[in-house]
């Protein structure tokens, strides 16, 4: 994967979280990472077991933990495990983890990052750093990416700038959705996620689900057992969010450009139907999605609305 050096690709907060937070301007930091002797790098437990796991690492770990909400100007630093839960913080909040150089710390994070990765799907993971990676660092871009760390930001970057680049231009949405599925315990056969990765791919460009099926050499009709079968939302939902999230990234990425250039841009009648969808798939509206950067939230958002019905 190919990627700029430093930027890797890929409701109201309740009033006990204020206690257990406290913001901060942005400024060096020292290293405070700790790391469990002997955690293989690719453990993965159960979904309750590895939250688990989390929630013991960081309780007794003096890891560097903020949340950095939007507009992306101050990060916060969070005084408790305990208190850091995603339903409470400000849509759009990303995890930014610090440290003091990624390429010494890589060991740490290698252990870490997918663990608070599972616990935390709907929190994009960026790095706060002391001392920037050396520029044109590529090796450490393609291991950074493999972990999903989205961008490595220090003091003096211009960061919303950088986060917005990092957030809204993927180079491959598919094989990112499909990727943050199976961490957020959605268990997919082959046949169903190279479907789904397509789906995510193309749905900008074929707003005919049939038509992108056939185009791929997966018939319409067997693809849909294929998700009956393993109890997922059908192929026309699913197809239905990937258009949503491409409009969303494009609101994001210019946030000048008009509502209705959008809309029309990926196949929508005019503005107000890429409104009402935004709001019954995600329960936000475009003006609300604009403000934020990266699509994590939006998909997990309705994944947990669907998982939430009878």
């Amino acid at each position: 994967m190919s990627v700029p050096a430093r930027v890797i690709p890929g409701p109201g907060r309740d009033p006990g979280l204020r206690r257990a937070v406290r913001a901060e301007p942005l400024r060096p930091l020292g290293n405070g990472w700790v790391v469990r002797p002997g955690a293989a790098a690719d453990e993965r437990p159960g979904r309750d077991g590895q939250r688990a796991a989390v929630q013991a690492e960081l309780a007794c770990s003096p890891l560097p933990l903020y949340l950095l909400p939007p507009p992306y100007t101050r990060f916060e630093l969070v005084g408790s495990i305990a208190a850091l839960r995603p339903e409470e913080t400000t849509p759009g909040t990303l995890l930014a983890l610090g440290v003091s150089r990624p390429e010494e710390d890589w060991p740490i994070l290698q252990d870490l990052v997918p663990r608070l990765s599972a616990r935390y799907p709907a929190l994009p993971i960026v790095l706060r750093v002391q001392h920037p990676p050396c520029p044109g660092s590529l090796d450490l871009a393609r291991r950074m990416g493999t972990l999903r760390i989205r961008a490595v930001l220090s003091e003096d970057d211009p960061v919303p700038e950088i986060l917005r680049d990092a957030m809204t231009s993927p180079p491959d949405l598919g094989d990112d959705v499909v990727d943050w599925l199976s961490i957020r315990g959605l268990r997919l056969t082959p046949h169903v996620a190279g479907v789904l990765r397509e789906i995510f791919r193309r749905a900008a460009q074929r707003t005919d689900l049939d038509g992108l099926l056939r185009s791929i050499g997966a018939p319409p009709s067997t693809v849909r057992k294929w998700f009956r079968m393993n109890g997922l939302p059908s192929p026309g939902q699913w197809h239905d969010v990937a258009r949503a999230l491409w409009a969303a990234l494009r609101l994001q990425r210019e946030p000048g450009t008009p509502l209705l250039a959008t809309a029309l841009a990926l196949g929508y009648a005019d503005h107000s139907a890429l409104s009402r969808r935004m709001v019954q798939l995600f329960g936000l509206r475009p003006g609300v999605i604009r403000e934020l950067l990266g699509w994590e939230l939006l998909l997990d958002r309705w994944l947990t609305r669907k998982e939430s019905l009878p």
